[in-house]
């Protein structure tokens, strides 16, 4: 049986797990110094294992204790891997271009040669948009970023993308306190912070004057392959709807709450229209979840469950205000949704966060239900991922549309729960998953372009497909294998019966396994935030020891 070996191409942290799989008929490996000609480290691979999603038999290469730093490949039998790095922080330099990556998602601006070299490119969307209801209204609704492949811009994906982010900066902010972006006033600040700020620019602009906000702005049909620029389709905001409000409301009181200290001036209108939105959901308690007209043809982001959206709302309004209604509320919440989740239809977990880390008053069994359920849903993930020979937390049937925010989300309540408790296998597991993503997996693929020899290069982002140069923009995160092949050109070069792990293509027409989107860069820079800030804190711990 021919041998496969997959590693984390980008790199492994030195002191931390590591670990790759080997799926074939081998049973020793060997780790070689690139240009070495005798192995720095030997050992057996253990756990053989079926591995259900891929139909791989795959053993595990455990080199935990090999510390050495450098680049390295492995080699079992008569194949060897791809190149990777063991040093003490070898993500420093991803999360850059991880951070950078919304820059390219711009609306409504130009992109600067200065910055982005050849991939610069002229102002997009800034006409005045046609409300879809009565179209004799017309609302500047330009700016923020373009959502994913296309040019849609969402306010579902848009609160989440911000809610990974600023939880980012929360908990890990020596990370993320880089003064690389610039402020309203001009004064440098965290180029996160930046980002953020465009993008709640553009969300204040999508809230009606009665509180309610308006659900997406795209135009009727997906734009051709051309570069926003040339994007001359007519756009057009589309209805006010309870979960588009709802994680309005939950997002702009997060935000409020981050930039008191830095003296913003949007601080003020985040507040108010925080309490607007709120003032909106119980005004108009029923509730119709978006769908497309007839004859348009754009991402839905459809909700009919919003329990857990008004839970992370009334939980950041706390936490923001410390009234009592918004406590009531979200603790007659709490055991009524998932409190673990930070992805698309189940984001209780950013509420989770919110009150756990709170400085007003806390009911001590709210607390201890939502601490209960991290740590619950993180031991969950623990065991599926150990019955996965490539550490994958996914069965058979979640390799779906986006099955690598999946990943991501997943290893987040992770994180979050991580954070709470310190537990070893927390921290294997999260490890697993960014191998995972860095091409641990069946098809031995990174899917973050620009990071590892087998890297995406073909990504499903308009302005890579139509912008006439062969580089790929760095640090942009690909959607995964979809089981479904939703694409048609999935279904015409995935052969049927191709298991679900590798129903994937490098390919830009593919949009259901290739395409870039913000929350899946936003969920990676929540993820490598983490992992980065666990590596400075390593690296000052052994500083101090050294010291003492």
């Amino acid at each position: 049986m021919a041998v496969k070996i997959s590693v984390n191409q980008t790199g492994y942290v030195a002191d931390l797990p590591k670990i790759a799989s080997v799926s074939g008929s081998a049973r020793i490996f060997y780790i070689y110094k690139v240009g070495a000609k005798k192995p720095s480290y030997r050992g057996l691979l253990l756990g053989a294992m079926h591995d259900e999603a891929s139909g791989d038999r795959v053993l595990t290469a455990d080199f935990s204790d090999f510390c050495e730093e450098g680049e390295f490949y492995i080699k079992a039998g008569a194949e060897r891997s791809a190149v990777f790095t063991i040093s003490k922080a070898p993500y420093r330099k991803l999360l850059g271009d991880l951070k950078k990556s919304l820059y390219y998602t711009h609306c409504g601006s130009a992109l600067h040669r200065s910055k982005v070299g050849c991939f610069g490119r002229k102002t997009c969307h800034i006409e005045p948009a046609v409300l879809y209801e009565n179209k004799a209204v017309t609302l500047d609704v330009s700016g923020g970023w373009h959502d994913a492949g296309d040019y849609s811009r969402c306010v579902v994906t848009a609160a989440i993308s911000l809610g990974h982010l600023l939880y980012g900066y929360i908990m890990f902010p020596e990370v993320f306190n880089d003064n690389e972006g610039v402020s309203e006033s001009g004064r440098p600040c965290p180029l996160i912070i930046e980002e953020c700020r465009y993008e709640l620019e553009w969300l204040l602009k999508m809230q009606d004057k009665d509180g309610g906000v308006y659900h997406k702005v795209s135009s009727l049909e997906y734009a051709d392959y051309v570069m926003p620029s040339d994007d001359k389709k007519k756009q057009y905001v589309f209805r006010k709807t309870a979960s588009a409000t709802a994680l309005f409301a939950a997002v702009t009181a997060l935000a409020a709450r981050i930039f008191e200290p830095m003296g913003m001036k949007i601080i003020k209108k985040l507040r108010s229209a925080a309490l607007a939105a709120w003032a909106w959901l119980l005004n108009n308690p029923v509730d119709v979840p978006f769908k497309n007209a007839r004859g348009v043809n754009s991402p839905e982001y459809s909700d009919s469950f919003l329990d857990d959206d008004i839970f992370w709302a009334s939980c950041e309004l706390y936490s923001l205000t410390g009234e009592k209604t918004f406590a009531e509320k979200l603790e007659s919440l709490c055991n009524a949704v998932d409190t673990t989740g930070f992805s698309i239809g189940s984001v209780g977990g950013f509420g989770a966060l919110s009150y756990i880390r709170s400085e007003c008053d806390k009911d001590e069994d709210t607390l201890k239900a939502l601490k209960g359920a991290l740590t619950y849903r993180a031991e969950t993930i623990c065991a599926a991922a150990r019955h996965s020979g490539y550490r994958s937390s996914l069965s058979p049937e979640e390799y779906c549309w986006a099955s690598n925010f999946h990943i991501l989300t997943n290893a987040i309540t992770l994180v979050a729960a991580n954070t709470l408790e310190g537990r070893d296998e927390f921290l294997t597991e999260i490890l697993g998953h960014i191998n995972y993503i860095l091409g641990n997996n069946p098809l031995c693929r990174s899917y973050i372009t620009g990071y590892g020899e087998n890297s995406v290069k073909r990504p499903h982002f308009r302005p890579s497909i139509a912008d006439n140069t062969d580089a790929v923009i760095p640090g942009m995160v690909v959607s995964g294998p979809d089981r479904s092949r939703s694409d048609e050109y999935s279904k015409w070069l995935i052969p049927y019966g191709t298991p679900p792990a590798k129903c994937h293509l490098d390919l830009e027409h593919s949009y259901s396994t290739n395409e870039t989107a913000i929350y899946l860069n936003s969920s990676a820079i929540f993820l490598f935030g983490y992992i980065s800030d666990l590596c400075r804190r390593e690296k000052n711990s052994a500083q101090s020891k050294k010291e003492d």
